[in-house]
């Protein structure tokens, strides 16, 4: 990873963290932008894809998991967040505010829920963009490599006290947002020339308690031996496989698997400069503000219809809760995973 020039990353406080949600590399790759101070907050249908690595992160208590089904009342679920925060040896959030991973050039437009906790908290806000994270891991492209180079670039911290109200402080965001997609779209192409490698994480700003480190060691062994048996029982599998073939098809088969894994290990092999799989590119700020307008109305509309289709016939309690669901629902939509 490559840090390109300009504002730092902000580490003396706890801090939500804006990044750009590209693919399945951006749950450690993002960990690494923000010098790992800071949680993941994740739907819970990740830990069902990723058990092992999930489940390591939720031992040191790295990553918040939520279901959307379960979201109905949005000072219940910020209530949560804030607890867990208090409960990390982490005190920063890392979320996804475009709501969707999209390898799209241009960025989706922003969702104004954890902004909003981020507003009633007073905590400050910080964009990590990047580009070239779906050239490490792209699950649309089935595919995983390295040697990939990835540029990194943070904007100024935006304060919640240094505006007056919640729309100009969104509007300041999404300022910087446009402005940091910017600086990695026009930096990406001379990355080498502009940019710095990422310095190494320092473990000494946070302390893990001992039964957090002991569960780990744990955790981290079960994964290793896991590993090892898959591997073990797969080659088992295979050479059983090949074994039970005909003596004249054995060294075919056996030529041709060698061949597809050094095909594959090849392919996997980026040499640097390494393009991502799609390049983002330079934003215009009044089309992208127009589509966030264009945004907020479809999502007004949504709310609306579903205010509607819930108080049919069910009276005044089913329209509040209908109001309440569909406010949950536009927090939770704004870390999709």
């Amino acid at each position: 990873m490559f840090l390109l020039p300009g504002p730092s990353l902000l580490k003396d406080e706890a801090c939500l963290y804006l990044a750009n949600h590209r693919s399945w590399a951006d749950f450690f790759l993002d960990v690494v932008a923000t010098d790992g101070r800071a949680q993941m907050l994740s739907r819970a249908a990740v830990a069902a894809a990723f058990p092992a690595f999930m489940l390591a992160v939720c031992v040191i208590r790295s990553v918040i998991l939520f279901r959307r089904d379960n979201v109905k009342d949005f000072n219940v679920f910020n209530e949560m967040i804030e607890s867990r925060i208090r409960a990390s040896p982490v005190d920063g959030l890392i979320v996804y505010p475009e709501g969707h991973r999209s390898t799209k050039s241009k960025p989706l437009p922003l969702k104004k829920g954890m902004l909003q906790f981020a507003w009633s908290r007073s905590m400050p806000v910080q964009v990590v963009a990047s580009s070239g994270k779906e050239g490490v891991i792209s699950e649309k492209a089935t595919s995983a490599r390295w040697g990939r180079r990835v540029a990194v670039a943070y904007s100024i911290p935006i304060r919640p006290s240094e505006h007056k109200d919640f729309e100009a402080f969104f509007s300041k965001v999404v300022e910087e947002w446009v402005a940091t997609w910017n600086r990695v779209a026009k930096e990406e192409a001379a990355a080498l020339k502009t940019a710095s490698p990422m310095p190494e994480l320092k473990l000494d700003n946070r302390r893990y308690p001992d039964w957090m480190l002991r569960a780990q060691v744990v955790v981290t062994g079960t994964t290793v031996l896991a590993f090892l048996a898959t591997c073990f029982f797969s080659a088992r599998f295979f050479v059983r496989r090949v074994a039970s073939l005909p003596g004249f098809l054995q060294m075919p088969v056996v030529l041709i698997l060698g061949l597809w894994c050094a095909v594959s290990v090849a392919r996997a092999r980026g040499e640097p400069p390494c393009p991502p799989i799609n390049r983002i590119g330079a934003v215009d700020a009044r089309e992208y503000a127009e589509e966030m307008v264009a945004e907020a109305a479809a999502s007004k509309r949504r709310r609306s219809l579903k205010m509607s289709s819930s108080s049919s016939g069910n009276g005044g309690a089913a329209n509040a809760a209908a109001a309440s669901s569909a406010a949950a629902s536009d927090l939770t939509d704004a870390n999709g995973g």
